[in-house]
């Protein structure tokens, strides 16, 4: 093995004791994406094709509906990081589907 390739394997070894093991970050993902999803399904976020920001309640709950899902079941196998996370996710998705909730029916 070349210097370089060990240097690079040294290097790596030492990063991933800092960081969240892969398993943590894979479910943080998924939990991310389906907020991001939320965000912009409640007109927080441009659609990425069209870069409208564009609101439709159903697939905002939906998405919101599988985050609750993902902590229901996955409650006491999180570490209190991703607990917290979840928590935090949870409250601010629901509180801005809420407000705009109450927006669009003052509007409509």
């Amino acid at each position: 093995m070349s210097e370089n390739n060990r240097d690079y394997e040294k290097a790596k070894e030492e990063k991933s004791k800092q960081s969240i093991p892969p398993q943590d970050v894979q479910f943080l993902n998924i939990v991310f994406m389906f907020s991001s999803a939320a965000f912009q399904h409640l007109g927080e976020m441009p659609d990425p094709i069209s870069n409208e920001k564009k609101i439709d309640l159903n697939a905002a709950k939906y998405s919101i509906d599988v985050i609750d899902v993902l902590a229901k079941k996955s409650k006491g196998n999180l570490t209190e990081h991703e607990s917290k996370i979840m928590d935090d996710i949870l409250y601010n998705l629901r509180l801005k589907y809420l407000e705009v909730c109450k927006k669009e029916k003052k509007e409509g």
